[in-house]
């Protein structure tokens, strides 16, 4: 039983480390249960593993993620075990959103608010294949038949990403630590761009990254080095392991589409998996990218945008024996 709950609290510990990185917060307390109100569903109540909140980037709301927190070893992560989730998590949600149980002990705004779905799937004996294509497979097997009610939005995360997302968390912290990167949270945020059909809300300087975002080919954090709101710097990291010259051009495109380089911003690429021949990938972009360019921009983009190592953390975080020493649970 011991066991069986230290694995459990596994899954609990590298979310909130990830998590916390990315500016989303605890809501309410972990681990309880809350009061269903669906005489459909087969039980009485729902379990709530952890709630995070969040403000939307481009809406005036407060998102709160109702969590499944999995701790799997790699023979349990299969169609089966994944579609049960899905199917339990979505009951649950349906729930939350009309619960007054569920608002009392979660819901800490009077502003609008939506509820969203995670599944957050850790394998802690680290031996399911780093693949994306595998998990997919996997969680399209899972959804065929599966009836998600209407207005639900579950989103899963499973050992890949957040094999991705720990890395990219580990280097900001490792940037933090050696002055590369601010440590006060009022001068680091993600970036979103403006667009014409949806304006940014909230204080633009220390927005979240977003449930969407974290799936995307990469994120974008920015930061300031003063109490203005004037970008100093962006950190751009990188899905895949830029053995592609394409990959890098789209990063760069992106950045010149956001208009960043007028403002003399300080661009760092960072691929957590990059392959050997990702910064030859990636200086070979910026010469074709620029080659057509004017003088001066293309000697902007050359000297703003740089390519920097990102370190990758290759042993798991934690470990079943560890975790039972724990005294301050």
């Amino acid at each position: 039983m011991g066991e069986t709950a230290n694995i459990a609290r596994m899954a609990e510990l590298i979310s909130n480390d990830i998590f916390k990185v990315f500016g989303w917060e605890i809501s309410g307390s972990m681990n309880i249960d809350w009061e269903c109100v669906n005489s459909e569903h087969p039980s009485d109540t729902h379990p709530a593993d952890v709630v995070y909140k969040y403000p939307e980037p481009y809406k005036d709301i407060i998102t709160y993620v109702l969590c499944d927190l999995k701790s799997y070893a790699k023979s349990s992560i299969n169609k089966n075990s994944i579609k049960k989730a899905i199917e339990s998590l979505n009951l649950s949600l349906s729930c939350a959103k009309v619960s007054a149980d569920w608002k009392e002990k979660y819901k800490d705004t009077d502003k609008n608010h939506d509820v969203k779905g995670m599944l957050f799937i850790y394998n802690h004996d680290g031996e399911f294949v780093d693949d994306d294509q595998e998990f997919t497979k996997l969680v399209d097997d899972a959804t065929k038949n599966i009836k998600i009610d209407k207005g639900n939005s579950i989103f899963i995360v499973g050992p890949s990403v957040i094999k991705y997302l720990t890395n990219v968390a580990h280097n900001i912290k490792t940037l933090q630590a050696d002055s590369k990167l601010p440590m006060d949270k009022l001068k680091i945020g993600y970036y979103y761009p403006e667009l014409e059909d949806r304006k940014l809300c909230h204080n633009t300087s220390t927005l979240p990254l977003s449930i969407e975002h974290m799936s995307a080919n990469y994120q974008v954090m920015r930061y300031n080095q003063n109490d203005s709101n004037k970008i100093d710097g962006l950190d751009i990291y990188m899905r895949g392991n830029g053995g592609e010259v394409e990959s890098f051009m789209h990063a760069i495109d992106f950045i010149r589409k956001s208009n960043l380089l007028q403002e003399q911003t300080k661009v760092r690429v960072f691929v957590p998996s990059g392959a050997p021949e990702a910064r030859r990938n990636f200086q070979k972009a910026k010469s074709l990218f620029t080659e057509d360019l004017g003088a001066v921009l293309r000697e902007q983009m050359q000297n703003l945008i740089t390519y920097e190592h990102c370190p990758v953390v290759v042993k798991q975080q934690y470990f079943n024996e560890e975790i039972g020493m724990r005294y301050d649970k």
